[in-house]
């Protein structure tokens, strides 16, 4: 999610659990209800050690071919997961801890064999100095990983946000740290601000790996150990010819712990327990849209069919004033249903900061309530 503008709560929306609204079809691969009793977890076991940052460019090819992951899932005795990072360019020095992963005895689902919460559980974690990993409850293709700080998460994913969708950067050119650094200043943010929460789908993610291998611009410490988990995880594998490629349609949808203001973050940024609870609610809506089809068509309809002209056009003006790429329609529909369902906090979005009445915003709403219900109200259904 850019950096906030403005919204507001609606009762109504809580029938249909406000955070996300998801397609009625099962996940895929999902497996038939169990019957009997739940099988109980194995005890956790703790995660390998991280492996140091490289000193130089040839140790860092060399540690990229042969270690073993730097981002470590929280693995079960019978099912470890490994899996070597593709080569490429060395990693810069590393100024943080490489990021690890908690361990957990939590059930598993199918999709990456990670502890599976629903909205309130994922908001119930709190991390310490580690990423928490985990997958979305009843839609396990939607991974989320909670970072620990808004600094981490920037540093993690922000140069992917350039190249995906942020506009004034280019749609095929990795940035650098200083042209990576200009368009983050540019917009009067910070690493922690540039963006609050952040989703991507892996055929995304492939792109943005591959482009930096290709372009030979060194990725961060963190932006490694983010390869190298969603590796491990079964995210992204080897393509064959150097790269990587996505192992089906997924979703990698991230938010950050709890975070007062500080040099980085103004106070109106900082991560409360609100605003906190807004974000991943809206960024769990992205990975709905990513995973679940009869969703996104729903979105693509109500889009087409039930904004009218003036409507489209003050969300385009709108999102393209928050830094997204006008260019893109299809993120320009996503980011829309999750403005308009499902970003709970005043603060980074509002009727007014939409242009429009509260009365004309409410409507709104309950246009796309109204309209998923009869248009089969199959075509959606809320997340638990």
């Amino acid at each position: 999610m850019s950096r906030p503008s403005r919204h507001r709560w609606w009762s109504a929306l809580l029938a249909l659990s406000a955070f996300a609204l998801m397609a009625a079809e099962p996940p895929p691969g999902a497996p038939e209800p169990a019957t009997g009793p739940a099988p109980v977890a194995p005890a956790p076991m703790s995660p390998p050690a991280p492996v140091p940052a490289a000193a130089s460019a040839s140790q860092a090819a060399a540690a990229s071919a042969a270690a073993p992951a730097s981002a470590a899932v929280a693995q079960e005795p019978e099912a470890a997961l490994e899996a070597a990072p593709a080569a490429g360019p060395a990693a810069k020095p590393d100024t943080t801890s490489q990021p690890t992963l908690q361990a957990s005895s939590a059930a598993k689902a199918p999709g990456f064999d990670l502890p599976e919460r629903d909205l309130p559980g994922l908001l119930d974690e709190i991390p310490g100095d580690e990423w928490l990993v985990r997958q979305l409850k009843g839609d396990p293709n939607v991974v989320v990983i909670q970072f620990p700080t808004l600094q981490a998460q920037g540093r993690t994913l922000n140069r992917t946000a350039a190249l995906i969708e942020k506009s004034g950067a280019s749609r095929s050119h990795v940035l650098p740290d200083a042209e990576l650094e200009a368009l983050i200043r540019s917009g009067g943010d910070t690493d922690a601000t540039f963006y609050l929460g952040h989703d991507y789908t892996s055929p995304d993610l492939a792109r943005f790996f591959n482009a930096a291998r290709e372009q030979q611009v060194p990725l961060d410490a963190d932006e490694q150990g983010l390869r190298s988990l969603l590796q491990q995880i079964g995210m992204l594998v080897d393509d064959g010819k150097g790269g990587l490629a996505a192992a089906g349609v997924a979703a990698l949808v991230t938010f950050s712990a709890p975070q007062k203001s500080d040099a980085q973050i103004p106070a109106d940024q900082a991560m409360d327990a609100t605003r906190r609870a807004s974000i991943l609610g809206h960024e769990l809506s992205h990975g709905v849209y990513f995973t679940r089809p009869a969703y996104r068509e729903y979105c693509h309809r109500f889009w087409h069919e039930q904004l009218t002209n003036a409507e489209r056009g003050l969300w385009r003006h709108y999102l393209k004033g928050l830094g997204y790429d006008g260019s893109n329609e299809d993120l320009l529909i996503n980011e829309t249903q999750a403005l308009l369902m499902h970003t709970s906090d005043r603060r980074d979005f509002s009727a007014q900061a939409l242009g429009i009445s509260e009365l004309a915003f409410e409507g709104m709403r309950n246009r796309f309530i109204m309209h998923a219900a009869q248009g089969g109200s199959e075509a959606v259904r809320p997340v638990q």
